[in-house]
């Protein structure tokens, strides 16, 4: 198999603000521990990447979604703008994620 790569540049557009990068990060700290959950496990902070365009590729990485979002935040040369769909993609798989902690770990509370 093989296959043409063009190495793409960052943007240079403005950056997220901490307010906003902290949502960013609150979100993945979310879905980890939804998934930590599912396995039994538990997760006080996710540790993540500090600057923004390491931060979106460890979302998209992270990620259940399938190829075609992944490659989607891959195409985006804006860090600013991957981060914001990492976001919706995070926040969406989290939905998913806290109803099937509810059906597989409600069970197990109240012993059924």
């Amino acid at each position: 198999m093989e296959g043409r790569v063009k190495i793409l540049g960052e943007g240079q557009e403005a950056a997220l603000s901490k307010a906003e990068l902290q949502r960013v990060r609150d979100a993945v700290t979310r879905h980890t521990r939804l998934t930590e959950g599912l396995k039994g496990g538990w997760v006080r902070e996710a540790r993540v990447p500090e600057g923004p365009v390491a931060l979106s590729y460890f979302i998209g990485a992270m990620l259940r979604a399938g190829v075609e979002d992944k490659q989607a935040l891959l195409d985006e040369p804006s860090p600013t703008k991957r981060l914001q769909a990492a976001l919706s993609l995070l926040e969406r798989e989290a939905e998913g994620l806290r109803e099937q902690v509810e059906r597989e770990l409600g069970g197990r509370a109240s012993g059924g």
